[in-house]
């Protein structure tokens, strides 16, 4: 009998969950999680989301108000076909070059317009730009963009002045 006791004992202890458990000692609060780390603005290249472009204000900075336009394309692209006001500053010299932009167009604060294919490099060139301090740089977006039509455009290996 004293056994078949402690093997029904041993049954309720089972059945109810075991021996009694200590209750777990409360966890201090946590630190908040650290905070993500910022990422730098994304690099506007061939797959990044198109940029901000304005092919009309562009082309009128250019055509009313003397803004100097620079072509951000490689030499290659460039010599094949390029607007003819157009200077070359590859969009890698950029932000070697800002003495000499700033000297082609009359100083900072006067108005710049970039372009290239599509308008990744031509924005990778005008963030460039106005981190040196240029005030007025517009993005005209690619080649495309503006009207040809007009003979504008030079194609061949004749390079603007």
């Amino acid at each position: 009998m004293k056994n078949a006791c402690l093997l029904i004992g041993a049954l309720i202890v089972t059945a109810c969950g075991g021996a009694a458990k200590p209750a777990p000692a409360p966890t201090p609060p946590s630190a908040p999680a650290p905070a993500e780390p910022a990422s730098a603005a994304p690099e506007h290249d061939e797959t990044s989301e198109a940029p901000s472009t304005d092919p009309a204000e562009g082309k009128r900075l250019v055509e009313e108000e003397g803004a100097v336009l620079i072509d951000v394309r490689t030499a290659e692209e460039y010599d094949a076909r390029h607007i003819k006001s157009a200077k070359r500053v590859g969009v890698d010299e950029v932000a070697d070059r800002t003495d000499d932009i700033a000297e082609m167009a009359g100083g900072k604060d006067k108005p710049i317009v970039v372009y290239c294919g599509s308008g990744r490099r031509a924005s990778r060139a005008q963030e460039a730009l106005e981190e040196a301090g240029f005030s007025s740089v517009t993005n005209l977006g690619g080649i495309d963009d503006w009207d040809c039509s007009t003979d504008d455009c030079h194609e061949g290996s004749e390079t603007a002045d």
